[in-house]
């Protein structure tokens, strides 16, 4: 969920912008080693992160991790960006998790936001 461009999609260079994201295991059994990764594309630059996350400069990549999250039980975190680069981000949010069955959850999330500069 992105609740600052729920009613916007634009957004100017130099001013913040914050990305949303929940996980929900709505499943019966708890998945182990949750983790969120988001590659901040170029024409947004990385600010802050909630205290799960951690950012890697040379890859611009936040990764968020939580160790379990049981059933019916839902995970929430931030990720805060600047405008950089005028032209439009496609943000997206990827979820790995070790699953109770065979395999492995992956599931992800895309948010499209146009930088402009202010006139």
């Amino acid at each position: 969920r992105s609740s600052d461009l729920s009613d916007r999609n634009t957004i100017q260079a130099g001013k913040p912008v914050a990305f949303y994201f929940d996980v929900r295991n709505t499943g019966d059994s708890t998945f182990t080693d949750v983790t969120v990764t988001d590659v901040i594309p170029k024409e947004l630059q990385f600010v802050s992160a909630s205290p799960e996350c951690s950012y890697e400069p040379g890859t611009t990549t936040v990764s968020c991790d939580f160790d379990t999250v049981g059933p019916q039980v839902t995970v929430s975190g931030a990720i805060i960006v600047t405008g950089k680069a005028e032209g439009a981000a496609r943000n997206e949010v990827s979820v790995f998790a070790d699953s109770p069955a065979p395999g492995t959850l992956h599931t992800s999330a895309t948010a499209a936001v146009t930088v402009v500069f202010a006139r």
